[in-house]
Formats: C-alpha cells, sequence, structure tokens
C-alpha cells in the first residue's frame, strides 16, 4: 500500500523538456495542487522551454537553467557554477521531489534538492536515487505514465487534462489573424504539422502535400501547414509541392500558436509536441508513428487518432533512419480515409 508523505510544504518537479513532454506532465501538476492546496509547488526546466509553463496556474516558482550548464562538472568555473545551482535547489528546502525524467542529471537534482520524499523510476542504478520509487509500466499513455508517480504518494488523481498555454486574448489573436486571411468562416479548418525532434519520427515532405491536396480538393477544407523556426524550410517545401493554397503559420510565439491550433477542426502531424496542444485544445488529432510507440504517445481520448505501418522496425526509436520505410509506407490516403471518419464523427462533414 502506498503511503501518503508527512507534511509538504515545499514541492519540486523536475521535467527539463522538450515541450511535449512538459505538456504531457501538466496534469501532474494539476492534481498536485489539489491534493496540496497550500503548499508551494516549483518546476524545473530549461530556459528554452519555460514558456510552455509561465502562465501555468499550479505552479509557484519555473527554476530555469541552461542545458549544458547542469550535471557536467569539468572546469573549475563550470564546477563553481553547477555546484552554486545545486546549492540554490537545497536551499528552498523542498519536503517533496518527483523526477518525471529519471536520467542521471535530474537523479543527481533530485537527490540535490534534499528533499525527504524523493520519487523516481527504478530506471537501472538511477533508481537508488530516489527512496520512493516507481515502477514504470509500459505500454501505457505517457500522461498515465506520469501520474504513476502521484499514484505511489497515494495522491488521487481526479483529472488528467492537459493545461494549454493560451489564454483567451490568444485564442482572440487567432481568430482577427484567420479572419483577416478570409478563414473568419471556414467550416473546415485543418492544421498540418511536419516538424518532429527525430529526424526518423517525420513523413516524407512529399505525403503531406498530397494530403493537404486531397483534404482541399474533396473536402473543400482549408490547410494551414504549421510549425515554428526549425520548420520553417519544410512548410516552405510542403506548399511548394502543393496545388491548393495552404495558408503558413510559422513565427509565433507558443502562446499565439497554441491559440491558432484551437481554432481548428483537425489536425495532423508527426508525433511531437505541438500535437498535445490539439489534445489540451480538445481539437481532434491524429498522430504518425513509426520509431516510436502509438500506445504510448496517442491520447486515449476517441477524437484522437494514431496510423502506423506494421513494419518489423516500428517502434525502434532510433533518432535518424537512412531509410524511413515505416513513415514512407504510412500512405496519404490511409491518413485522408482517417481524417473523413474523425470528421464524420464530429459532424464536421458527412
Amino acid at each position: 500500500m502506498n503511503r501518503q508523505p508527512g507534511r509538504v510544504e515545499n514541492i519540486l518537479v523536475i521535467r527539463p523538456g522538450a515541450m511535449g513532454d512538459i505538456l504531457v506532465a501538466t496534469p501532474v501538476l494539476l492534481n498536485l495542487r489539489n491534493a496540496f492546496p497550500k503548499s508551494r509547488i516549483a518546476f524545473l526546466v530549461q530556459k528554452r522551454f519555460a514558456d510552455v509553463l509561465k502562465a501555468n496556474p499550479y505552479i509557484d516558482e519555473l527554476i530555469e537553467f541552461d542545458k549544458e550548464s547542469v550535471g557536467r562538472f569539468w572546469g573549475i568555473g563550470r564546477l563553481k557554477k553547477e555546484l552554486a545551482f545545486l546549492a540554490s535547489i537545497r536551499a528552498r528546502r523542498f519536503d517533496l521531489a518527483l523526477d518525471l525524467l529519471g536520467n542521471l542529471r535530474t537523479a543527481i537534482l533530485c537527490v540535490a534538492s534534499g528533499a525527504r520524499e524523493r520519487v523516481g523510476y527504478t530506471y537501472r542504478i538511477r533508481k537508488f536515487f530516489y527512496n520512493r520509487r516507481v515502477v514504470a509500466r509500459n505500454p501505457q499513455y505517457v500522461v498515465d505514465f506520469n501520474l504513476d508517480s502521484l499514484r505511489m504518494l497515494g495522491v488521487p488523481i481526479e483529472k488528467k487534462d492537459i493545461y494549454l498555454p493560451a489564454d483567451e486574448s490568444d485564442k482572440a489573436f487567432a481568430g482577427e489573424w484567420l479572419a483577416g486571411r478570409g478563414l473568419g468562416e471556414a467550416r473546415l479548418l485543418i492544421g498540418l504539422f511536419p516538424g518532429g525532434g527525430w529526424s526518423s519520427k517525420r513523413w516524407p515532405e512529399a505525403h503531406f502535400s498530397h494530403l493537404g491536396d486531397m483534404l482541399s480538393s474533396k473536402l473543400n477544407a482549408s490547410i494551414l501547414v504549421m510549425g515554428g523556426p526549425q520548420e520553417r524550410d519544410s512548410i516552405k517545401r510542403i506548399i511548394s509541392l502543393m496545388s491548393a493554397e495552404p495558408v503558413e503559420v510559422q513565427g509565433f510565439s507558443l502562446s499565439r500558436f497554441a491559440g491558432l491550433v484551437s481554432k481548428l477542426h483537425l489536425f495532423i502531424s508527426n508525433d511531437s509536441g505541438p500535437r498535445y496542444l490539439a489534445v489540451a485544445a480538445g481539437i481532434p488529432s491524429i498522430g504518425l508513428f513509426g520509431p516510436t510507440n502509438a500506445t504510448n504517445a496517442n491520447p486515449t481520448e476517441s477524437i484522437h487518432s494514431a496510423i502506423t505501418y506494421e513494419g518489423d522496425c516500428l517502434g525502434c526509436n532510433k533518432l535518424t533512419c537512412a531509410d524511413q520505410i515505416c513513415m514512407k509506407r504510412i500512405l496519404p490516403e490511409a491518413v485522408f480515409e482517417e481524417s473523413c471518419r474523425l470528421l464524420k464523427e464530429q459532424g464536421r462533414i458527412s
């Protein structure tokens, strides 16, 4: 039986990145706040991902750090900086620390917090950094995977909602931006996101172009090809291959981008962080999976779907791949058919 921690005044949650991983950790914050309404909750995150959490109402403090400055001890200057950072963590006098990643760097941070209750996963030798150990249950949806850390503590799970980092002003901006491009009254608005943290996870650009043309010509849908700075060139290539005239969406802040996602009727993407913006906004989505496990990453709600090609190498977790057979063999026609199914279920098409 899992025992609840004693008096808890200061809580540290550790999940340095990336965007999607932080988004799916936000249900932990929601349930922590419900269980410990008077406690102070801090979240340790890389600076480049801090915007995902800056408006989150369940956090009292964001502790930001540079990826290259923590967990790397060589060099006198770097060692001094590292020790000073670890001392600043310990000075906050945390009672409870939850490591939602479980690599060596985050395990060190968890111990450095000085928390009497340290929760982490039973990964190799790193499990000895924690005194409350969570047995990873795989495969399971990543939100539930994260919430197992709370179940270990006997904390009731009341909600599993992912927090959308966009407020009403961001949604209003999105409405105005779309209206300015003649899409304010669009009957069917579909977003395509071609990015992905690993090159092996990216569906071919020609497939995205073909899919966009089918959605436009057969469903009379308005197509948004979406992304950030890393997707800029890919977006332009996809648009150049299309017969239809999609709208390019890139160059926005995270909150503005999330606001635009909230206006869609369907979001189609590789296994990527922005897909969880659609999940948080309650927008139907389709995820395209090859090297990663769809069971772990695909939401459980019926408005979300996963498409894979059942090959021998499926779920290999390789960051790069020379041939990308698993992604190339997901045909645009199959994604179009699944799009139609979801849109029919939502009453968007007949």
